[in-house]
């Protein structure tokens, strides 16, 4: 059997949906998480009873340009080496696209895309993710219509955006995560399949993995 590994791992929106749940995960194998949000979120600990982890939380708005600058900041002056890192958005206000703003499309952007962008790029500048770690975009599309064109837009920038990255950053191994409905059936399992791939270091820099449509398996992907 494989001797345990403690890592450290930074997950963003861990506050509800999917962030939340991954956010459980690690902990309970084990790692070291550090969770990114604008609240602390209590969580159960071994005898169920709540508990608020401030020693591991960093306050975080990933809509304001600053918040990812002092997050960094933050690994930077305790001297922190994270492991891995998932971003998680959870667009849940639909926008109507006959009244579509620019503002709509900013605060998509922002949060998606660009503040995370920021993040990675401060943490690895400063040497503070092990090489090869993983950095995971994971979207999740509850409660949005399929068609909502500022979710469309930045979902389909992270994988073009991913790809750059791994020029400019060929240390860190970008991953795109497109995941389902949080309701339907294949949602079941997605946070165990998303830590796996945190904790396999064999996993190729080039992948890009789908779990929205299975068209890409997790094992497999190249």
């Amino acid at each position: 059997m494989d001797e345990f590994e403690k890592k450290n791992f930074v997950v963003t929106g861990a506050s509800k949906s999917y962030g939340a749940s991954i956010l459980c995960e690690l902990k309970q194998r084990g790692h070291t998480v550090f969770e990114m949000q604008r609240h602390p979120r209590p969580v159960l600990d071994d005898l169920m009873s709540p508990i608020i982890d401030m020693e591991h939380w960093i306050k975080a708005d990933f809509s304001e340009p600053a918040d990812p600058i002092f997050a960094a900041n933050y690994f930077i002056s305790e001297n922190v080496i994270v492991d891995g890192i998932v971003h998680c958005v959870s667009h849940r206000e639909d926008v109507n696209p006959d009244m579509i703003s620019a503002m709509d499309f900013e605060n998509h952007f922002a949060v998606s895309v660009f503040s995370p962008l920021v993040f990675v790029m401060y943490m690895a500048r400063a040497m503070r993710i092990m090489p090869n770690s993983k950095v995971i975009f994971l979207m999740d599309n509850r409660k949005l219509d399929k068609n909502n064109i500022c979710y469309l837009a930045a979902k389909k920038a992270i994988p073009a955006v991913a790809e750059a990255c791994r020029i400019v950053l060929p240390g860190v191994n970008f991953v795109y995560a497109a995941v389902p409905d949080f309701n339907s059936e294949k949602a079941d399992g997605v946070e165990q399949r998303i830590c796996n791939i945190l904790e396999d270091s064999k996993l190729p820099p080039s992948n890009i993995v789908n779990l929205m449509d299975h068209r890409t398996s997790i094992d497999a992907a190249k």
